[in-house]
């Protein structure tokens, strides 16, 4: 405070947790110039089974109602080896006081816990389906290195995923300290950009060029 020369909360947060030691709730509060007092501003609520998150809402405070409004919430889901296999986002629909889809993520792995696939998906009220938007999508050699690597974004005039760029990985010696890797950029369909980058050890050797 510059009149009484110290020092004002200007934010602050209440942490909440469960005999595990995971957070369950967090409460953000904001300080209000006029009322020269600290409000509270959201609020995010956990719940977790075994260690592992499930879910996670968040609630704004409402001046007007002086009550905690829902906004959104995400429910995570698990194989049988712990691995995140994706989420679904929720949006509150205020008017008839349910959770309406919003948002997927879907994750898949290999034999060796990699991560192969990750797949998001966008929820069309209009059809009531859901939509590919974006794909992640690695392969990995036999020592368990990532070899490829692809992205994917959503092409609004086609009205599908198409291939945003690509990472090659060439490993040189088994050790893993020598590899090549290349990667293409796309833009419409059409390679646009390819580069290519050496590295061994700290050394570092790179190549830029259009196709």
């Amino acid at each position: 405070d510059e009149n009484e020369s110290d020092w004002t909360c200007w934010e602050f947060q209440a942490y909440t947790y469960d005999a595990g030691g995971n957070v369950i709730q967090t409460i953000s509060y904001y300080y209000d110039d006029s009322l020269l007092v600290l409000l509270p501003d959201f609020k995010k609520e956990y719940i977790y089974s075994n260690g592992q998150k499930l879910s996670h809402t968040q609630s704004n405070w409402s001046d007007i109602s002086k009550a905690w409004v829902k906004v959104w919430k995400s429910d995570y889901s698990y194989d049988v080896n712990g691995k995140n296999t994706g989420y679904i986002e929720y949006k509150w629909n205020e008017a008839s006081s349910v959770w309406q889809y919003y948002w997927k993520q879907l994750n898949t792995y290999d034999s060796n816990g990699n991560e192969t696939n990750s797949f998001e998906y966008f929820w069309d009220k209009n059809s009531s389906n859901w939509y590919e938007y974006s794909k992640l999508e690695s392969t990995y050699d036999a020592y368990g290195n990532l070899a490829v690597f692809i992205e994917y974004g959503w092409n609004d005039s086609l009205s599908m995923v198409v291939p945003s760029y690509k990472d090659n990985f060439f490993l040189l010696c088994s050790s893993g300290f020598k590899y090549l890797k290349s990667m293409k950029e796309w833009k419409h369909s059409n390679l646009i950009e390819e580069s290519k980058n050496s590295f061994q050890g700290q050394n570092t050797l790179s190549e830029f060029y259009t196709a």
